[in-house]
């Protein structure tokens, strides 16, 4: 093997390869494989001052990519255990992290502050004691603990490194959606290097080479198939942030032709993401001819769409010999198999009813009703490859079984876990992958899932985890509820399936099973396609769920009657619901049918908020297409954010002068209980002035951006961040005298869009009729220069920020309604947005 170890790889690297982290304002920050082991030391450093010693456990909630890679490799040279896990903001992702600490022995964490605060507070909330108070006690902030790493003297750093053994362990990968029963991957430095060396010849990867992604890197193909892939071959690497390619895809592209990338990679998910969102074909001028190969896997490898995303790409000369279809999982080190390079997508038809395990394949033409699966190449080197019945009864080439692995990339079990390992794993080391699929001339075709995993938008979900949040719901019973991934044939992608054990009248399920697909959309940001109700549930003698019965009840067309019936009891209760007594206005039903008749999935009432039925931002960009082509009217995206259902969007469209004061929703605690005649404070004020405000005006002007807008920017993450503010619309007045716009803050994004047009005249507000919901606020940014009237902003906005600018500085002033806003609260807000102008710009 061509390294002992990761010591030894990352060493041996150098000269001037290494990785570019690609920001979400679009900038680039280059780092050389020599000054990723040079500042990792330093960071190794600090974990040592903590006390964190070799062989102790480390886990990793890091969403920052640079950071992420110095305190992997941190570790790695330190002999810590890293455990990455991916950063989640919801119950059900912090319940995983109280699980994998109960499994591990006993670990530290490290995460932004934000994240910590989260975990604790979640802790509390949930009367949590596994973690023992080790959110607080054995938790490292990236902020306070991280943050000045270039300011110390680099001679301190210059300590021997931990050499391992081959056998010891590396790190562990836990699996991406489990959080019922999280397991842990073992893999050691020996099953790491194996699989590199194997993915190396079988991509033929030199330092010629040039790789990019944007998968995580807590995910293996992330980690371990991009960085550790291009740190062994001394290929530069290009990082873009997983959650800036779901907004922009197109940047995937942009980086690849501007860099002369020869390696990317996708799951199905992203390649469908990217077509969906890929419009604009001619004001690109893309040459992707340099890209090599496109690793496609991670997840279930539609045909179809491979074709589409050819067909659009070749165009800008991306040929279809460079995708690149491979299979992998965690337990093998991530690479069991690839195709041979340059070969393309090529697939095999097969009678789908001859699919169950035993059975002989038969093959099909083209012209025949057929099931068209992907060839998947041949095993990596240092892994074998068999098919197996339940028993472990090897099968001949052709014959459908239980996909079993071995090699020196295979790990050894899960971590802490004997039995875990032992149910997989057998005494002469094949390791059971819960995976379908044959052997047909040497190569290995998947075809299904054996262990049920459901794939949705490139996460992997357990029909356990699912069924235990939906249980926390009344009604749902443990053993009466089953959670399936069903594959579309029209989207090629799985859709997520519920059945549930039914007695009662079906008016009432339709009802229950509309609340359950709210809720479980809530709780983990699952869409629910379809809740079925069930007479019987099919189950195994010893009492499991037999999920691939209901699959194969579904496709045999069992249960159409029903769903039909489902489909007519919600259609009335929904005239019903629209009818003319609740309907203010009749541009309510144009706004309904054209919802129904573009995106029917969300199933929108007239009174739910379009971003909690699950709306993206694509979809809100499309429904503003489609209402200015209704409507004949100018409609901006800023629009349906301030107006954010059915009943809001009418009002607005009912009059084509129509203005409005936009409101935010905040969470409780901005709020005073009831109502007071507190007088008005003189508010707070800061000044920003000399250098700070010299740096700010360049960025600014860098951004091509105001710095009224940069103020607004700043108080929307402030309120995003303080009250869990969402759909953030302010009121703004930053360019005209009197005239009053919307504007949307995108936190994530780092952007602010304003509306097409001015909305209303500063002295309209007099006529104005403004009901607010109780935790709701209006917010007004406004410069004082731009203020011709003498109306009492106050009387109509709850929040006020006011600036005024001179050659040398600006001067910010917070106001707040005593009446409704809870001081403290605002204070706070108002603090976050004085120290945020100042710090995003002081390093400049």
């Amino acid at each position: 093997m061509a390294f002992e170890n990761l010591i030894e790889m990352i060493r041996k690297g150098g000269g001037e390869r290494g990785v570019t982290f690609i920001s979400k304002n679009g900038s680039e920050k280059y780092l050389s494989y020599n000054m990723l082991l040079h500042n990792a030391q330093k960071v190794l450093q600090r974990l040592r001052c903590k006390g964190v010693n070799p062989g102790e456990e480390l886990i990793m909630q890091i969403e920052e990519n640079e950071l992420f890679l110095l305190v992997f490799w941190a570790c790695i040279i330190g002999g810590i255990i890293p455990v990455p896990i991916s950063v989640g903001h919801n119950d059900e992702h912090k319940l995983k992290i109280f699980k994998i600490w109960s499994i591990l022995n006993h670990p530290y964490v490290v995460g932004s502050e934000k994240t910590l605060a989260e975990l604790e507070n979640f802790a509390n909330k949930s009367n949590m004691t596994g973690m023992d108070g080790g959110v607080n006690r054995r938790a490292f902030s990236l902020e306070k603990d991280f943050s000045d790493l270039d300011n110390n003297n680099s001679s301190m750093f210059e300590q021997p490194l931990y050499w391992p053994e081959p056998h010891d362990i590396a790190f562990i990968q836990f699996s991406s959606g489990s959080t019922g029963t999280p397991k842990g991957v073992v893999l050691t430095h020996r099953n790491l290097v194996t699989n590199i060396e194997g993915i190396t010849a079988g991509a033929v990867i030199s330092s010629q080479d040039k790789a990019l992604s944007w998968l995580p890197l807590t995910h293996d193909m992330g980690l371990i198939g991009f960085h550790l892939g291009a740190l062994a071959n001394r290929v530069d690497l290009f990082l873009i942030p997983t959650d800036l390619f779901i907004r922009r895809p197109s940047l995937w592209f942009d980086k690849i032709n501007e860099h002369r990338v020869t390696l990317t990679s996708s799951p199905n998910f992203g390649y469908k993401h990217f077509l969906q969102s890929f419009r604009n074909v001619q004001d690109k001028d893309w040459d992707l001819s340099c890209v090599r190969l496109i690793f496609n896997g991670a997840e279930p490898i539609s045909p179809g769409i491979c074709r589409e995303f050819i067909a659009r790409m070749e165009p800008f000369q991306l040929t279809g010999s460079s995708l690149f279809n491979v299979y992998g999982l965690a337990e093998a080190s991530l690479a069991v198999a690839f195709s041979p390079v340059h070969e393309g997508l090529a697939t095999v038809n097969v009678e789908r009813s001859r699919l169950s395990i035993g059975c002989e394949i038969m093959e099909l033409n083209q012209y025949e009703e057929h099931w068209e699966v992907v060839d998947l190449g041949f095993p990596v080197m240092y892994c074998e490859i068999r098919i197996c019945d339940e028993e472990g009864i090897i099968f001949p080439e052709k014959h459908v079984g239980i996909i079993h692995i071995k090699g020196e990339n295979v790990t050894t079990g899960y971590y802490n876990d004997p039995a875990g390992s032992a149910a997989i794993i057998s005494a002469d080391g094949w390791l059971n992958t819960g995976d379908l699929g044959f052997i047909r001339d040497g190569r290995l075709i998947v075809t299904g899932r054996a262990k049920d995993i459901i794939f949705v938008n490139g996460q992997n979900y357990y029909p356990s985890d699912i069924e235990t949040v939906a249980q926390q719901m009344d009604g749902i019973e443990l053993g009466k509820i089953a959670a399936c991934g069903v594959w579309n044939k029209e989207r090629e992608s799985d859709e997520l399936f519920i059945f549930i054990w039914n007695k009662h009248p079906l008016e009432r399920f339709v009802k229950q099973s509309t609340e359950l697909k709210r809720y479980i959309s809530g709780k983990m940001g699952l869409d629910v396609s379809c809740i079925i109700p069930l007479s019987t549930m099919p189950k195994t003698t010893s009492g499991k769920i037999q999920r691939f019965m209901l699959n194969q009840w579904y496709e045999e067309g069992k249960f159409e009657i029903v769903i039909r019936e489902m489909h007519e009891i919600q259609i009335l209760s929904e005239s019903t619901s629209l009818s003319a007594k609740e309907t203010s206005f009749g541009l309510e039903d144009e706004l309904v049918e054209l919802w129904r008749r573009y995106y029917p999935d969300l199933k929108l009432g007239i009174n739910d908020n379009f971003f909690e039925a699950g709306a993206t931002s694509l979809i809100v960009n499309q429904m503003a297409d489609l209402m200015e082509k209704t409507f004949n009217r100018n409609i901006s995206v800023t629009d349906l954010f301030a107006n954010p259902t059915i009943v809001k969007m009418a009002r607005f469209l009912s009059c084509r002068d129509a203005f409005s004061i936009s409101c935010i929703q905040l969470s409780s605690a901005f709020f005073v209980n009831n109502s007071t005649n507190a007088n008005r404070s003189n508010g707070y004020h800061f000044t920003i002035s000399g250098s700070t405000f010299k740096n700010l005006s360049l960025v600014c002007t860098g951004q091509q951006i105001t710095i009224g807008e940069y103020l607004a920017f700043c108080y929307g993450v402030a309120l995003s961040k303080l009250a869990d503010a969402k759909n953030i619309v302010f009121n703004t007045m930053l360019e005209q005298e009197n005239s009053v716009e919307l504007s949307f803050i995108d936190t994530l994004d780092m952007d602010l869009q304003k509306g097409n047009q001015s909305y209303f005249s500063l002295d309209d507000l007099q006529i104005i009729k403004l009901k607010k919901e109780l935790t709701e606020a209006a917010v007004f940014v406004y410069d004082k220069t731009l203020k011709r009237s003498g109306i009492e902003l106050l009387n109509y906005f709850d929040i006020v920020i006011e600036f005024e600018l001179t050659a040398n500085s600006i001067t910010v002033g917070c106001y707040f309604e005593p009446r409704r806003m809870h001081e403290m609260a605002l204070k706070d807000s108002f603090d976050y947005l004085a120290e945020m102008a100042c710090n995003l710009v002081k390093e400049v």
